[in-house]
């Protein structure tokens, strides 16, 4: 079972992207079937290398002992056993 990701956490989330001047903002998508996690450019005219986000998103949730998988496009994530 993958673990849960809290409100509180996404909050969180949200200020460490801001204070790494990533210019995006995490939502959290949660349903009985799971949760999920998207992304949203706050700079549409600023383009971010995918693999440095989910690099920062992986390593921010790895002290919680918490393994994302990403959708192929990069735009949404969840977390994994």
């Amino acid at each position: 079972m993958a673990k849960i990701i809290g409100i509180h956490e996404i909050i969180e989330l949200n200020h460490a992207l801001k204070e790494k001047e990533f210019p995006f903002q995490v939502h959290l998508r949660d349903a009985c079937g799971g949760q999920t996690m998207w992304l949203e450019n706050m700079a549409a005219n600023q383009a971010v290398a995918t693999e440095k986000l989910q690099a920062f998103l992986s390593d921010y949730f790895a002290p919680r002992e918490i393994k994302l998988a990403f959708s192929t496009d990069g735009e949404r994530f969840w977390a994994v056993n």
